[in-house]
């Protein structure tokens, strides 16, 4: 009757289909063997009470029962061979092992003939001498992509090539099959950051400072950075350069703390200025012979050297008047007293390193009023 049946393609089928889920299953060698050792790990505590009790009767030892056990199970390893040779005699299967799996772990997933195979170290018996169509999909995240198939057994191909996510495996023996898939940012761009001229200054990036000039970091460009132009001693900041037109530095080139975008490939570039240190202060012995000295450079960083803008008279000044500007035009300080000076704050903060314009009126005792008018290098 088994004969007759098998002369149906479908019953042949589901017929060869059923062996190897047994394969798997009820027929899995580690599943009968794991099932006998359950049973001899249950009886082994009685035997040696069993043996005394009925020794006398029926002779024996717990050494023979234990070779007995022993001899069973060497049974079923042998049987768990002979059953998949004749399954391949028989009908043609040639039951093999196949497992699958996914590097690094949970980096994708692996289909066997559309089907979904999980989790992994994924291992079944299957048909050898098939082929089947393996299928590699990246989950990680957007940047991982399926990179290769790796294999073990030297008879088994993979068609095309093992570098394509979807091949067709030609299995004949066992086999350990991994897909390997691979991270790669395509948002990550390079960005070179430099100083010029050299040893003049540095720039922070994000609030880390940058520890050698040219630096390329690889950074993702959907997001924005913080960028700060740091002036060595005695160098103010001039301005930003860039390559590319997309790339935006705001709130502007000329800003020493800014913020960058951008989109391809960019070279951002600091570059500052030596400001030489201010010359001392002349002595204002013939005060009638320089009646108003006014200094270009001052640097308010406590050192007690030139910390203020001071403006000296001599003693026919009766009244002035000093205002102080920013590079936009925008007054910072005013003052008519003839001892105040300024300290380099603006509204109780430090003003940034730079050139500033002054405006100064000194009335003298004729009546007479001078205004002189110049730039102001404030250093730090």
């Amino acid at each position: 009757m088994l004969d007759s049946l098998l002369k149906n393609p479908e019953f042949e089928q589901l017929y060869k289909d059923q062996w190897l889920a047994m394969l798997n299953t009820c027929f899995k060698c580690e599943n009968i063997l794991a099932h006998f050792d359950s049973i001899h790990n249950l009886l082994q505590p009685e035997m040696q009470r069993h043996i005394n009790r009925w020794a006398t009767a029926s002779g024996g030892s717990m050494t023979d029962w234990e070779n007995n056990v022993a001899y069973m199970r060497n049974q079923i390893v042998n049987r768990c061979a002979v059953v998949s040779g004749k399954i391949d005699t028989c009908y043609g299967l040639n039951p093999q092992n196949l497992s699958l799996n996914v590097a690094p772990v949970n980096s994708g997933t692996i289909q066997l003939d559309g089907s979904l195979k999980s989790p992994y170290v994924w291992s079944e018996v299957i048909a050898g001498d098939s082929n089947y169509i393996l299928k590699a999909t990246p989950t990680a995240g957007p940047y991982w992509s399926f990179d290769y198939w790796e294999k073990f057994e030297p008879t088994n191909t993979f068609n095309p090539n093992s570098t394509t996510d979807q091949v067709l495996f030609n299995f004949l023996k066992k086999d350990s099959v991994i897909a390997h898939f691979k991270y790669f940012n395509y948002d990550s761009v390079d960005v070179t950051f430099d100083v010029s001229p050299p040893g003049t200054g540095n720039i922070s990036v994000n609030g880390a400072v940058l520890s050698s000039y040219p630096t390329t970091l690889t950074i993702d460009r959907r997001f924005p950075y913080s960028i700060v132009a740091i002036p060595n001693s005695n160098h103010m900041f001039i301005d930003w350069t860039k390559n590319n037109a997309n790339t935006t530095i705001t709130p502007s080139l000329t800003d020493k703390v800014a913020t960058l975008n951008y989109l391809d490939k960019e070279t951002v570039v600091a570059t500052f200025k030596f400001i030489p240190p201010p010359p001392p202060l002349p002595e204002l012995t013939s005060p009638d012979k320089l009646p108003v000295f006014i200094p270009n450079v001052f640097s308010p960083n406590h050192d007690g050297k030139n910390d203020a803008f001071n403006i000296h008279v001599g003693k026919d000044a009766i009244g002035i008047d000093v205002s102080i500007f920013d590079r936009w035009g925008e007054q910072i300080f005013t003052s008519s007293n003839i001892t105040k000076s300024w300290d380099g704050t603006i509204k109780g903060r430090d003003a940034e390193v730079g050139v500033y314009h002054y405006v100064v009126k000194v009335k003298f005792r004729n009546n007479t009023v001078e205004t002189y008018k110049g730039d102001l290098t404030l250093l730090r």
